[in-house]
């Protein structure tokens, strides 16, 4: 199962602190495939997950997955990198 670190749950809580969108609300995180096979992520805020989605909860932080991000994310480690006034998201594997 995908794993957030701290500062990934604090970026996330932020955002949707932000935002407005509720108490309910996550990233939620989606996934397509493209005509070579190659996946490709959307992250984007929501105010509730759609129809399928899985929920993570992870500290105070929500993610909404897709089918396919769950599947593609089962051994990734989200995290943050700051970068002034906004965040990028980075993955790695989980270590053992």
């Amino acid at each position: 199962m995908l794993e957030l670190t701290q500062n990934a749950q604090a970026a996330i809580r932020a955002m949707i602190e932000e935002s407005e969108l509720g108490e309910g609300a996550g990233l939620r995180i989606s996934g397509e495939t493209d005509p070579g096979g190659e996946v490709t992520l959307d992250f984007e805020l929501a105010e509730a997950p759609a129809d399928g989605d899985e929920v993570l909860r992870s500290g105070e932080a929500i993610v909404f997955l897709d089918e396919l991000a769950v599947d593609v994310l089962s051994d990734q480690t989200l995290d943050v990198e700051e970068h002034g006034d906004h965040v990028h998201f980075s993955l790695d594997e989980q270590s053992s």
